[in-house]
C-alpha cells in the first residue's frame, strides 16, 4: 500500500472535519500532522491526559446515559458517518485512494455499531455500515466545495483547532 500524499491526508482530514461539523458533533483540532505517537496521519479530535480522542469521552457518556433507542442510534449513525467521510474525502482529490488507510476509522465505526446492537455477530451490523458509507459518501458529495476549502487550509495551516475553523468557514 502506497503511503497517501500529504494532500489526500488533507482531504481525508477534511473530509471527517466536515462531516463532524454537519451533524454537530464535537472536536478540538483538525490536523494533518502525523503523529507516531498516536499512529496516525492526521487527525480530528481532542486531546486529553497525554491522549487522543475521536470523540470526546463526555459525549460517549452521554450516549451511554441516553434512554431513548432511536435517538442513541441516531448519534451513533452520526458518529459513524462522521469516522467513514475521511476516505470519499480523500477520493475527491485521488479517485483509487486505498481503503486499506481507512481501517482504523472503519474498525471504531464497527464498534460503535456493536456497542448498540444486542448481537456480537459482525454480519449482522454489515448492512447498517453500507449505509453508513453510503452516507458518508453523499455527504463529502453535498459539501464537496466545503471539504475542499477546508483541505487547502489545512495544506496551508497544518493544524485548525475548531473556533478557527469555524470562523474560516
Amino acid at each position: 500500500m502506497a503511503k497517501p500524499s500529504i494532500e489526500e491526508i488533507a482531504y481525508h482530514e477534511a473530509g471527517h472535519a466536515v462531516a463532524f461539523l454537519r451533524f454537530g458533533l464535537r472536536f478540538d483540532f483538525v490536523t494533518i500532522v502525523p503523529s507516531a505517537k498516536h499512529g496516525c496521519e492526521g487527525a480530528v479530535g481532542h486531546i486529553g491526559d497525554d491522549s487522543l480522542w475521536i470523540f470526546h469521552p463526555s459525549d460517549l457518556s452521554r450516549i451511554e446515559a441516553m434512554e431513548d433507542d432511536i435517538e442513541k442510534f441516531k448519534v451513533i449513525m452520526s458518529m459513524g458517518i462522521a469516522l467513514l467521510a475521511g476516505l470519499p474525502g480523500q477520493r475527491l482529490i485521488n479517485a483509487n485512494a486505498d481503503a486499506r488507510g481507512s481501517r482504523k476509522d472503519l474498525a471504531i465505526a464497527r464498534s460503535l455499531l456493536l456497542s448498540i446492537r444486542e448481537t456480537d455477530e459482525k454480519s449482522d451490523i454489515e448492512p447498517f455500515l453500507e449505509d453508513l458509507h453510503l452516507s458518508a459518501h453523499n455527504v463529502i458529495q453535498a459539501n464537496k466545495a466545503t471539504v475542499c476549502h477546508l483541505a487547502e487550509m489545512l495544506l496551508e495551516q497544518k493544524t485548525m483547532s475548531y473556533r478557527k475553523l469555524r470562523q474560516a468557514l
